[in-house]
């Protein structure tokens, strides 16, 4: 009601209904959410956007976010997504568009956190302008089937586009990730990393393309898809692409599917994770996550984006902290220093006996 002429303008101008989820959400629109920055506006605090399913049945949500970031303006975003009912079935339909006008600085941040019975579907679609920055980074951590689409639109000069991405999946799980870097234009930058943990009998996707269109010249464009398929029941299907229409270009992309490095399971379990102690043998597994999605994590920038602690801090909070290493390291020194003077006076006995 307030701002008419921008959603007349960008509403439905970046999301095509030629994707059937965009005209599916458009027709059955039950809530939407317009976040505007207006030009030269630098927001000090993210927006935070929760999203909480709750039912006492089935339940379908379809919900459009419109984001307009305007000139030489910055803002941040985080949206999470939670279940609270577990026996229930849901199904979240969402899509988002974003567009950054020029010299625009925008960061948005996606993190699901739900149960097994929900399916969700989500269609981010940005369009940017010269100068502008965006980097979007999508985070799944509990969940049912999840598919995320990110189509990236590139159409000014000296644009930058940072896309990450992690999924750390167990049980049956499935995440599937679509991404899609279209460059129109030359001189202008994107940087691609999306990682995976699967566990158990749990299936991830990645389709990965990086388009350069003709003319494009002096276009620097990175993929990176990599994943730890920690069982021989999990799954992993994965196919980067590059589409280059001119010569004068820097671009790579690439993926690669490994396990768990045994050397690291074992020097572990010599200091006491055996699978037979479930609770230590969990710890384990997410050290090992929380380490192999590090770098995915650091693409927040180090920047603490709300004063409640997110799901990737509380994953962290589970792992020993330093002090508590020190504690447990230096309880096993005392015990074996109380081993090692028992022997020595039970030899001492033995001695004096004789």
């Amino acid at each position: 009601e307030r701002h008419p002429e921008i959603l007349n303008r960008y509403l439905g101008s970046v999301a095509p209904h030629s994707d059937v989820r965009v005209a599916l959400n458009t027709l059955l629109g039950q809530e939407g959410l317009l976040v505007y920055v207006p030009e030269n506006v630098v927001l000090e605090r993210p927006i935070q956007l929760v999203n909480i399913m709750n039912a006492g049945g089935p339940i379908m949500a379809v919900r459009r976010v419109l984001v307009v970031i305007g000139k030489n303006a910055k803002a941040q975003m985080l949206v999470c997504d939670h279940t609270q009912n577990a026996q229930n079935n849901f199904l979240v339909n969402q899509v988002v568009e974003i567009v950054a006008e020029a010299n625009a600085h925008f960061d948005y941040y996606d993190i699901e956190e739900s149960t097994e019975k929900t399916r969700r579907t989500t269609a981010h679609y940005v369009k940017q302008a010269s100068g502008s920055n965006v980097l979007l980074n999508g985070i799944t951590l509990t969940n049912g089937i999840t598919r995320n689409d990110f189509v990236v639109s590139v159409d000014g000069e000296g644009a930058e586009t940072h896309l990450y991405g992690m999924a750390i999946e167990g049980g049956t799980q499935q995440i599937d990730n679509y991404t899609h870097i279209s460059h129109n234009v030359g001189h202008c930058k994107s940087n691609e990393l999306f990682k995976y943990v699967l566990d158990e009998q749990s299936t991830g996707g990645f389709t990965g393309r990086i388009l350069v269109a003709e003319g494009a010249n002096k276009v620097e464009a990175y993929q990176s898809n990599r994943n730890v398929v920690a069982t021989a029941t999990a799954k992993i299907h994965t196919k980067p692409q590059l589409e280059i229409y001119c010569d004068d270009v820097k671009c790579s992309h690439g993926t690669a599917i490994g396990q768990l490095d045994q050397d690291a399971i074992f020097y572990q379990q010599r200091r006491g994770t055996h699978h037979a102690d479930a609770s230590l043998y969990e710890r384990r597994n997410r050290q090992c996550a929380y380490g192999i999605a590090q770098e995915s994590i650091a693409a927040l920038g180090g920047k603490t984006l709300l004063r409640p602690a997110t799901p990737m801090q509380r994953l962290q909070q589970q792992l020993p902290r330093s002090g508590e290493r020190r504690e447990v390291r230096k309880n096993r020194d005392n015990n074996r220093s109380r081993r090692e003077n028992n022997s020595t006076k039970k030899t001492i006995n033995r001695c004096q006996r004789y």
